[in-house]
């Protein structure tokens, strides 16, 4: 969710009324985004106070506690993600960067569903795979009997062809188990190249190389 900069009373009234709904229906709740309201003021803020009781009262407990857009001269804890189950929360706070003048946010919520059953995947391994070797092995079959065979039954055709080229794909390019910290790399399809390149500009940045550092504080925000 995000709340404008304007019209404070009329988003807290209807921010009360949607909250009770969903609480209502029992179900897990879990809120965030830029809410552009600094709860530490809740002391001394009439609108971060009531904001922070209507949370309350509806049990939904904030889960960063630390500012998270930071400036030279003031930081403030404007984003935030709320849950009315804090007991299943096993881990939350902010991820530093400075993409942007936000900090992001992440929490880790416990599963009830939790699995113990280690699944393997599985890939083609390429590393000594010959292109022309594989071309000879698909010249080699003779793919005419598969019409003599089959008939006109197009099912029959298509599994006696793949049934064929996939003996030949694995002859040449065989399956092989992933380890898992491979598999776990690969299930963060958000990690990119463009995200790796942080930790170079960073690595950069300590050393003072000032130049290099602007090149590719530059290209990050061009490619992320």
């Amino acid at each position: 969710m995000y709340r404008q900069h304007n019209l404070p009373k009329q988003f807290q009234n209807y921010f009360a009324d949607t909250v009770e709904k969903f609480i209502s229906s029992g179900k897990t709740l879990c809120l965030m985004g830029d809410i552009n309201i600094d709860l530490p003021k809740s002391t001394h803020c009439q609108f971060a106070h009531d904001f922070l009781s209507t949370l309350l009262s509806c049990y939904l407990i904030p889960t960063i506690d630390k500012p998270t857009r930071v400036h030279r001269s003031s930081e403030t804890l404007i984003d935030n993600i709320f849950v009315n189950n804090p007991e299943q929360v096993s881990l939350s706070g902010n991820i530093i960067s400075d993409i942007s003048d936000h900090f992001s946010q992440f929490c880790l919520i416990k599963s009830a569903k939790a699995s113990n059953i280690s699944i393997k995947k599985k890939v083609r391994d390429f590393s000594n795979f010959s292109a022309e070797c594989f071309r000879d092995g698909v010249c080699q079959v003779s793919w005419n009997t598969l019409t003599e065979n089959g008939g006109n039954d197009v099912d029959k055709l298509f599994s006696s062809f793949y049934n064929k080229l996939n003996k030949i794909v694995n002859k040449h390019a065989n399956m092989k188990v992933l380890s898992q910290r491979k598999a776990k790399q690969l299930s963060k399809l958000w990690i990119t190249k463009g995200i790796n390149l942080i930790k170079v500009k960073d690595r950069l940045f300590t050393t003072g190389d000032n130049a290099r550092y602007k090149l590719y504080k530059n290209k990050i925000k061009y490619v992320v």
